[in-house]
């Protein structure tokens, strides 16, 4: 995990499908929802879409990650759960 601080560009984090680094610009890598959703990145995990829209299905953290330092209380959705073969 790399932070970049006071880089103040319009991106929040960016991390490398089957990668090893995810980097994140000033605040976001405070935010555990930006951190989960980087890492997904490294364990190889796509965006969750809802129709055409890139971050749209929010029923896992690979959908959007939120601002906040206390929540949500997220992880990845079953689909991902599945990808991953955690489940035999």
């Amino acid at each position: 995990m790399l932070h970049l601080t006071f880089v103040h560009l319009d991106w929040v984090a960016y991390a490398g499908i089957k990668g090893h680094i995810s980097v994140y610009n000033d605040k976001w890598c405070d935010y555990p929802s930006a951190q989960m959703h980087e890492i997904g990145h490294n364990l190889d995990f796509a965006h969750s879409n809802e129709g055409t829209e890139r971050y749209g299905d929010t029923s896992g953290i690979m959908g959007f990650a939120y601002n906040q330092d206390e929540g949500p209380a997220m992880c990845f959705n079953a689909a991902k759960s599945w990808q991953s073969g955690w489940y035999g």
